[in-house]
């Protein structure tokens, strides 16, 4: 008997569905031996899959046979659910055991699981390794960039067992095989999450599913691994008040050889030369913070793990730069969540007169009055310095503002100093123009 075998958990769920693969008495009472806790849980129904062998797929579909005849199998199950207006239901395969923590495992991710959760996968693949990693919500609780062939997984809520069904219908249809079920979460990009290490995995019995591949480069024990997944990139991070002169350290960043991002945020007429901010970061910092309050919207983890996803993809994306620009001004309340996301960082700080960054604000067209843009200047600059003051002083570097408008040869030399980038005559004469123009 394994360590399934003795847990007695609160099961939220009302029906549980087992897939038994070519409807064999063998599996099927395998399963019940090795799954005894099931007898604490809610009705328990066999699902019959179809013989792969016996019945063949349609010519379009590129997976294997059992990965058509196990879909067939969830479509049955998320048909049954829709027709009996069941809105809460696990399915499993009859090949599913805990892994050998699985059952405190299980009770810990219960247990962290935000209150929206609408899909949860307990086993199955993280795929695309190298294009992504999993967001962490907290300790135990991820939201994973993307999954296939989940062998335990629960939804919650007809609009999702709905969501569900449509999926696995166009699956069926699509020219390219199984797809992957972070698609369904797109729309709702919190309502999916799994545990940090697997809970179910499958039995020997189960392995012969088509002959999937088991490459340790695809497959991954958990979520927690893909999410201390390292690059070689170093962050550099522009820590700088709004309207403090960020934008002009970032255009210098820029023309010494730091990419600042694929997709930049436009010029317009307070900046007519460039914000040097990438795009999708500004989307994420507006999706941290209310403005101009700064209050947070998110926890910390989930802002760690997102930072850290956002960072990866950059890397990916420049696997030949050496450094990564980061800039925008909420990043200055962001000290201890980019330390704890990146693995190699570097801190630029700039420094402008509180007085004239609030003059600066009130001359724009962002609607702040006086008191919500001086709230805006207090809030990153008490954040920022609080953080600087037990940063490593090695990662940090200053910059005056005004300095740099003044001897901008002396301050740009500083800067490629302190990131060892080697000047060029044409860097320093683009970057010698950014500052003055």
């Amino acid at each position: 008997m394994n360590a399934g075998s003795r847990v007695i958990v609160d099961l939220p769920f009302a029906r549980s569905f087992v897939l038994n693969h070519r409807g064999d008495e063998g599996r099927w009472n395998a399963f019940l031996a090795e799954n005894r806790w099931q007898r604490h849980a809610p009705r328990l129904t066999r699902v019959p899959v179809i013989d792969p062998v016996l019945v063949r797929p349609p010519r379009h579909w590129r997976g294997t046979p059992s990965q058509w005849a196990r879909l067939r199998g969830v479509l049955a199950v998320l048909e049954t659910c829709l027709d009996q207006n069941i809105p809460c239901a696990m399915v499993f395969d009859d090949g599913a055991r805990f892994t050998a923590d699985g059952p405190a495992r299980f009770e810990r991710f219960m247990g962290q699981l935000p209150i929206d959760w609408k899909l949860l996968i307990f086993g199955g693949r993280h795929q695309h390794l190298r294009q992504g990693v999993p967001t962490k919500v907290d300790e135990h609780v991820y939201r994973p960039f993307s999954v296939t062939a989940p062998c335990a997984f629960m939804w919650r809520g007809r609009p999702m067992l709905r969501k569900l069904y449509d999926f696995c219908l166009q699956s069926c249809t699509a020219l390219v095989g199984p797809r992957d079920y972070c698609e369904i979460r797109r729309p709702e990009a919190r309502c999916m999450y799994v545990p940090d290490e697997w809970v179910f995995r499958l039995s020997d019995a189960a392995s012969d599913r088509g002959g999937e591949s088991t490459d340790r480069r695809t497959v991954a024990d958990g979520a927690a691994r893909l999410w201390n997944v390292q690059w070689p990139q170093t962050m550099v991070a522009v820590l700088g008040h709004y309207r403090g002169g960020s934008s002009c350290v970032a255009g210098v960043l820029h023309q010494l050889g730091v990419s600042m991002g694929e997709k930049l945020l436009p010029p317009d007429r307070l900046n007519p030369h460039g914000y040097f901010e990438c795009l999708r970061l500004h989307r994420l910092c507006h999706r941290f913070f209310d403005h101009p309050s700064l209050a947070r919207r998110l926890p910390s983890p989930q802002m760690i793990g997102l930072l850290r996803q956002w960072a990866y993809h950059r890397s990916l994306a420049n696997p030949q730069a050496s450094f990564l620009g980061a800039k925008h001004p909420s990043l200055c309340c962001l000290g201890e969540d980019l330390a704890a996301a990146w693995p190699r960082r570097r801190f630029i700080v700039v420094d402008r007169p509180p007085d004239e960054i609030v003059a600066s604000i009130l001359r724009t067209d962002w609607g702040w009055n006086r008191e919500e843009a001086a709230l805006a200047v207090a809030t990153t600059q008490a954040q920022r310095e609080q953080f600087l003051a037990h940063c490593d002083p090695a990662e940090v570097l200053r910059l005056d503002f005004h300095q740099l408008l003044i001897h901008p040869h002396q301050e740009i030399h500083r800067l490629a100093a302190h990131l060892a980038v080697a000047l060029t005559p044409h860097s320093l004469a683009a970057s010698l123009r950014h500052v003055v123009r």
